[in-house]
């Protein structure tokens, strides 16, 4: 016998509520079409995203000795559980049955049958998923990252200081709140790597808390650069411009500074990104021939938009990300082969982590970064 799922539970119950407001009030029927539309249209995409990732063997390996454990331990799929969604579906059809038998409008009964089945289901299982998500963290990815580089150290309720993630200038809104978790930091080679997952809220012009809007949601590196420089370049995607109105603007102004366009000559790159500096020469010293084409890599490896931007002397790095990483929420999908793929991407993101310092050869000095006399009139100096 098949067993049920708490994410299947709550996706019902969440149908069976709107369908009970459209019953009460014909008029919100337009809003759920467009939250209905929402969702499918999120599905599509992550449905679109997840056919890309090929299942590695060593996140069969790891599931199948290690989370299966995990997941059946921390309530995934408990007698409990069960007993509680039969009591809901049980609530859910009684209200429906008596009421349909006697003739009488069931939306309001209804509503309430489903927002109780919604709350219960949420409530009785939060507190499970919090502790499988806990053991998850310090008994799978732990070991992972000691395996890996015992230099590196992982704190799952840690993150990058708000202060570092100001200082990228990737960012100019004015934050209203900051939130992450997940911080990976260590020094590999003579690089020192800082990685964590952000939730950041900004606000608009009108400094309410009802104005508050992501600025940013995904990974986020920050990493020692191999090169001395004065000046800021930043590196958007190469759908910023299309953003800005379809075409590159010649310099656009951030954080009160302006940035000139910088127009290079590695064609892979330049349909990948679309660079912006505050000066000309220093821009292309900072960005070689040889970089340019290790950020490219680096882009295809994650296979999502990355946004960088080079400042006091560090090199800071932004991911556009469709879920987020580590989370045990995801292996809730009655699917295996779903659960399978996102645990390879966390693996796989992983080891870009791991092993970005070389990906980027940022362990390469050319010259001392002591020395403040480097000459940088060679644009292609590698």
């Amino acid at each position: 016998m098949k067993k049920m799922k708490t994410s299947n539970v709550s996706f019902i119950s969440f149908v069976v509520l709107l369908i009970s407001l459209v019953r009460i009030f014909p008029k919100i029927f337009i809003l759920a079409f467009i939250i209905l539309a929402i969702l499918i249209g999120f599905s599509i995409k992550y449905m679109k995203f997840m056919s890309k990732i090929k299942i590695s063997k060593k996140a069969t390996k790891l599931y199948d000795t290690q989370l299966v454990g995990l997941l059946e331990k921390y309530g995934i799929s408990t007698k409990r559980e069960i007993i509680l969604h039969v009591i809901n579906f049980t609530f859910v059809l009684i209200y429906i049955g008596l009421l349909s038998y006697y003739k009488l409008d069931f939306g309001v009964p209804l509503l309430i049958a489903s927002i109780c089945s919604i709350i219960t289901t949420r409530w009785w299982t939060e507190l499970d998923i919090s502790k499988l998500n806990d053991r998850f963290k310090y008994e799978v990815i732990n070991k992972v990252v000691k395996s890996a580089n015992k230099d590196l150290e992982y704190s799952p309720n840690k993150s990058i200081p708000k202060e570092e993630f100001i200082k990228s200038g990737l960012y100019e809104e004015k934050i209203y709140e900051y939130k992450g978790e997940d911080l990976i930091e260590g020094v590999i080679g003579e690089t020192k790597l800082q990685f964590s997952e952000l939730i950041v809220k900004g606000l608009g012009q009108e400094t309410e808390t009802k104005d508050a809007y992501i600025v940013y949601n995904g990974p986020f590196f920050i990493l020692d650069f191999n090169k001395n420089f004065k000046t800021n370049v930043i590196v958007y995607p190469d759908s910023y411009g299309k953003k800005e109105g379809g075409f590159r603007k010649k310099e656009i102004t951030k954080n009160g500074k302006v940035y000139q366009n910088i127009k290079l000559e590695d064609p892979i790159f330049e349909n990948y990104f679309e660079v912006y500096g505050e000066d000309q020469v220093e821009s292309r010293y900072i960005l070689s021939i040889k970089l340019m084409e290790q950020i490219s890599n680096l882009r295809e490896l994650i296979s999502q938009d990355i946004t960088i931007s080079f400042s006091e002397n560090k090199m800071y790095i932004s991911v556009k990300s469709i879920f987020d990483m580590f989370e045990t929420l995801y292996f809730m999908v009655p699917n295996k082969k779903l659960k399978l793929k996102y645990l390879s991407y966390n693996l796989d993101f992983l080891e870009i982590i791991f092993n970005i310092v070389e990906i980027l050869d940022l362990n390469v000095r050319i010259w001392s970064k002591e020395s403040e006399t480097v000459e940088k009139l060679d644009t292609d100096i590698v």
